[in-house]
């Protein structure tokens, strides 16, 4: 590709059609080979067809690309749980917290039930008010590991698109 600062034009290589040096990375295929709209600053390509968006599009939670690449790729990704240990930890601990209150919590509250004659303690109140308060910790915290790994990110929407050719 040849740029023409002096006449104020740019020649495509491949197609040979000279337009002016404003339409060269305008976000628009001038040329019908996108090379005015190649190693631009200020635009990226849709991975799929044509298309160009300005950069600032990129990443910021719509979707501009018929193929979503604009959203769908690494640099979108945000990550609240860094390492995959720590990620791993916060499956395992927010599970077991989730299913072992909740066990708790109906076993604490069926006996109090089946046993008619028992009173309602100080003690079962506290400890049914500290298996409500873990119970909803470890919802936080499969919550936060869910958001984490995008399933609430909009990346069910980035799921692979079958090329038409």
């Amino acid at each position: 590709d040849f740029h023409s600062r002096q006449h104020s034009t740019f020649l495509s290589a491949k197609t040979k059609k000279c337009i002016s040096i404003d339409k060269v990375c305008n976000l628009v295929d001038d040329c019908g080979d996108a090379s005015d709209e190649m190693n631009c600053t200020n635009n990226i390509k849709c991975r799929t067809g044509r298309t160009f968006i300005s950069l600032t599009q990129k990443c910021n939670g719509a979707i501009d690309c018929e193929d979503y690449s604009d959203e769908c790729n690494e640099q979108c990704g945000k990550q609240i749980i860094s390492g995959y240990v720590l990620k791993v930890a916060a499956w395992i601990i927010g599970t077991l917290s989730v299913f072992l209150n909740t066990f708790t919590l109906y076993m604490t509250i069926s006996n109090h039930l089946a046993d008619s004659q028992s009173s309602f303690t100080i003690t079962k109140s506290f400890t049914i008010a500290i298996n409500v308060g873990d119970l909803i910790t470890g919802l936080y915290i499969v919550t936060i590991a869910f958001v984490d790994i995008g399933v609430l990110q909009n990346k069910l929407l980035c799921l692979p698109i079958p090329m038409v050719v």
